[in-house]
């Protein structure tokens, strides 16, 4: 009895250990890239961030004007033609958005944005082993 109950402990223990190493193995996939400081001129979209394949999402949040200040924006969106969120301030909780495209930003006032995107790690490690096609075999 006591034997079988080391044993089941011993394969609990094994189980456990096995999870937590794939769990730590997919959280070392992704890793966060931020973007800070782009302005953005009142009435105007601006391009903030270029196409990223290994992007998962990203998300903006106003850095300056504060918020209640004269000059701050009352309407911030980021997106692309087709698709797009509002950007608000830090005190409210981020829209992210799923988009490898470029990211675009339009504000009514100028703004400071920040931008964090998170990229697929794995995907950045098979491109770069990837042998690179402009390079030529001198031989």
């Amino acid at each position: 009895m006591a034997h079988q109950l080391i044993n089941g402990l011993r394969i609990l223990s094994l189980a456990l250990a096995v999870q937590l190493v794939s769990l730590a193995k997919a959280h070392a996939q992704y890793a966060y890239v931020t973007h800070p400081d782009a302005l953005v001129d009142q009435g105007v979209t601006v391009a903030v961030l270029p196409a990223n394949p290994l992007r998962a999402f990203v998300y903006c949040t106003i850095a300056s004007p504060r918020k209640g200040d004269a000059l701050a924006p009352s309407v911030v969106t980021m997106g692309n033609a087709t698709s797009g969120v509002l950007v608000y301030f830090p005190d409210r909780p981020a829209k992210p958005w799923a988009n490898s495209g470029e990211v675009w930003v339009s504000s009514d006032q100028v703004a400071l944005i920040s931008c964090t995107e998170l990229v697929d790690r794995r995907k950045a490690s098979r491109t770069s082993a990837a042998p690179s096609p402009d390079k030529q075999n001198p031989m």
